[in-house]
């Protein structure tokens, strides 16, 4: 399947698909692992979660038209406001 033969898919009515990719991010010792999903209509959003904590934060950007932007948001997110340890 090419890239963008997945949008096609033919689903039933009030369902979606989305794509996506996973990503892992380090800085300062700590883990990231981030989520980048596709919607059918080309826009996409991110989310990532820290991977060894004990507090669960999850880091989010809004939907956006650039896969560059919508993980930018979420690493930029992280370095502000990271949990460390």
């Amino acid at each position: 399947m090419k890239s963008g033969d997945w949008a096609s898919v033919e689903l039933p009515p009030g369902a979606s698909l989305l794509r996506k990719e996973t990503f892992t991010f380090q800085i300062g010792g700590n883990e990231y692992g981030i989520e980048l999903f596709e919607t059918a209509g080309g826009e996409f959003y991110a989310v990532g979660m820290p991977q060894f904590s004990d507090k669960i934060v999850v880091y989010g950007s809004p939907v956006v038209p650039s896969p560059v932007s919508a993980l930018q948001i979420v690493i930029d997110k992280i370095r502000r406001e990271r949990v460390e340890g």
